[in-house]
């Protein structure tokens, strides 16, 4: 399992727009054959296709499979603005 949970915003230190495909990019060299990705993004700016798209272009060998629902605590009347936890997995080919 590999867990992707970067500050949204940290000034001179990581930026999700610019600098969140860096990690995605490395997620081909770093993820075993059978992985489970949960890959975070708290931002009211970004929605949850911003992370689907990256790992399209630049994972392609994994397969969105779920948003986690948020806590009752972090409730929002537009969820896509709120904390965003999408689950993604490699897919298994046969042999």
């Amino acid at each position: 399992m590999i867990i992707i949970d970067p500050p949204s915003f940290q000034k001179g230190s990581f930026e999700a727009t610019k600098d969140y495909q860096k990690i995605i990019k490395k997620l081909p060299e770093i993820a075993s054959q059978e992985c489970i990705l949960l890959a975070c993004l708290n931002s009211p700016d970004l929605d949850s296709d911003f992370l689907i798209e990256l790992i399209r272009e630049f994972a392609p060998g994994f397969t969105f499979i779920e948003r986690l629902e948020n806590v009752k605590e972090f409730a929002s009347q537009d969820e896509e603005r709120s904390l965003k936890n999408l689950v993604f997995k490699t897919k298994v080919t046969s042999v």
